[in-house]
């Protein structure tokens, strides 16, 4: 998971890039941060992009948003086998 500020068209652009590469950790999302949006070229070219991964845009800052992420609880339990691996 990727946290940036909106306004960081240069890291939103090298994390969609960094995700088509084969030697690079896959990214699951990007959250955009303060508020902000990428410029209106950085905007096109992910609208253009056929494989995106998913991209929220939220109101708080930087430091607050990764808090939040990091406090979130994954909970894979036996019966998902779809997430689990189990089958």
């Amino acid at each position: 998971m990727i946290v940036t500020p909106g306004d960081r068209g240069d890291i939103v652009i090298s994390s969609l890039q960094a995700n088509q590469s084969a030697s690079y950790p896959r990214v699951a999302g990007i959250i955009l941060t303060a508020g902000a949006i990428p410029e209106e070229p950085v905007m096109r070219l992910i609208e253009g992009l056929q494989n995106v991964v998913p991209i929220l845009a939220v109101g708080s800052g930087t430091f607050e948003t990764t808090n939040q992420v990091a406090a979130v609880k994954a909970r894979i339990t036996a019966d998902n086998t779809k997430k689990s691996g189990l089958l």
